[in-house]
């Protein structure tokens, strides 16, 4: 049974680096207690799909796909552990890297964005200094 931690709430999350490619960073949403990858429907991280080869048997192709499936569990398990682990780090992570509230998805103005990087700063503990 796959590893199932309880989420904070419902919100939209963000993982710098990301687990498979550390390169860049990915975006998340829990809705219902449910993991999605974010923007729904068009986003696709972990592990890529394998390539069918020429002359792969059937039974081969099982078992690549089994094998893909079970590391894109995997990955999925680590994305939960890690958004779980460090809720508000990774709230305050997607709503600096997007401008948008980790609640409704909503735009933030500059000076809101500055707001909150001085409330809640990110998983590093750095924000910007408060307006003044």
């Amino acid at each position: 049974m796959p590893f199932q931690p309880t989420f904070p709430d419902d919100g939209a999350y963000a993982l710098r680096p990301d687990l498979e490619q550390p390169w860049t960073a990915s975006f998340w949403l829990v809705r219902n207690g449910k993991l999605e990858s974010w923007p729904i429907g068009t986003a696709k991280y972990g592990p890529p799909r394998p390539p069918i080869l020429p002359g792969t048997t059937p039974a081969a192709r099982r078992e690549q796909l089994r094998f893909w499936k079970a590391r894109v569990q995997d990955y999925r398990d680590q994305v939960v552990l890690a958004i779980a682990t460090d809720p508000v780090g990774t709230a305050s992570e997607f709503t600096a890297l997007t401008g948008r509230c980790h609640h409704c998805r909503g735009f933030f103005n500059v000076e809101q964005l500055q707001l909150a990087a001085v409330l809640a700063p990110d998983a590093q503990g750095e924000g910007l200094e408060e307006p003044g």
